[in-house]
């Protein structure tokens, strides 16, 4: 590892997590925080929604607990330590400063300015899949690396189930192979998820009550219809501050993402916009940190393709630059041997 690379992870994990971190006084309340900073006091325990996130939080409060650190502060290290990891993902998939503006203004960011909620983690987890297909399909090494990744991430939240549709996207073209490592991958998640069901002490069930219906239940935990006025009212104030100009450009020019990784990441952001559309919001507004997980791809994907679609023409940013630096460079005269 050269010096570069060495100052660039220092960077990313040392200086961003603690800026993060000193950034909390602007983080957004979610409506479970006070719960999950709580939960770190119960004994340990495979909690089905977040194994691993929870396992990480209460891992640090263990470790600062006697230096007088609280739940609430521990698990805004971990969030903020997670934001290290995505913007260092975000790092290796694009160095645009267009791309990195569609994907940085937007709520999603506030998730890592020391959060307390667990999903600032899985979304970390989920972009740095999307580096390993990267550099995976670029140095034509095995895709295990890729599922691997998926594998780990989806034990830090179930959530990440949604991005493998994308990456077996990405892998294509298929053959048995490629399909029989997916279909392995998957067995040994699910494998490993049974094996606690068993054997371990496992809290945090998801309900099928969480799925809206076209009416809805008054004996439910979901006070919104499918299409009532009042659903999709909060969904498109969830998507308005959170992915919209990635939207857009999405819709405009998605014809421009390269196949493999991009257009795995344009498909994953189809997947988790459809699952906003299904799962009922029970928290209110406050669930907006939850509903801010398309825009990881939404605003990702839909930077990737303005991007692709105009970086060649003439009036792009670093084109113009290059022009006039080049204008201004006085002509040199051949030289007469």
């Amino acid at each position: 590892m050269n010096r570069r690379k060495i100052l660039t992870f220092l960077f990313f994990f040392v200086a961003v997590p603690w800026i993060c971190f000193h950034l909390r006084q602007f983080a957004i309340p979610g409506g479970d925080s006070v719960e999950m900073a709580s939960r770190l006091t119960h004994r340990w325990q495979f909690f089905m929604r977040a194994p691993l996130v929870v396992l990480f939080h209460k891992s640090l409060w263990t470790l600062l607990r006697p230096w007088d650190w609280t739940t609430s502060e521990c698990v805004a290290l971990s969030s903020s330590i997670a934001g290290g990891a995505y913007f260092y993902a975000l790092f290796h998939i694009s160095r645009s400063p267009l791309v990195w503006l569609v994907c940085l203004a937007s709520k999603v960011t506030f998730i890592f300015f020391g959060h307390v909620e667990n999903y600032a983690w899985p979304y970390a987890m989920a972009l740095a899949c999307f580096v390993s297909l990267k550099s995976t399909l670029e140095t034509r090494s095995s895709l295990w690396n890729v599922w691997i990744w998926a594998g780990l991430a989806t034990f830090f939240h179930p959530m990440v189930l949604m991005i493998w549709p994308g990456l077996v996207w990405g892998i294509r073209p298929w053959d048995r192979q490629r399909i029989s490592q997916v279909i392995a991958a998957l067995v040994l998640v699910g494998g490993i998820f049974d094996l606690f069901l068993v054997v371990g002490n496992v809290d945090g069930f998801f309900r099928t009550s969480w799925l809206l219906t076209p009416v809805p239940d008054p004996s439910g935990v979901c006070p919104y219809g499918l299409f009532s006025k009042d659903h999709l009212r909060l969904l498109f104030d969830f998507h308005r501050s959170t992915l919209m100009a990635g939207l857009v450009l999405l819709a405009l020019f998605w014809k421009s993402l390269e196949p493999g990784w991009q257009q795995a990441l344009g498909v994953t952001a189809g997947v988790s916009l459809l699952w906003s559309l299904v799962w009922c919001p029970t928290l209110g507004e406050w669930d907006w940190d939850l509903f801010a997980w398309p825009a990881v791809f939404v605003n990702l994907s839909g930077g990737l393709a303005f991007y692709n679609r105009f970086h060649t023409s003439s009036w792009w940013p670093d084109n113009l630059y290059n022009r006039k630096k080049r204008d201004s460079e006085p002509e040199r005269e051949p030289q007469i041997e």
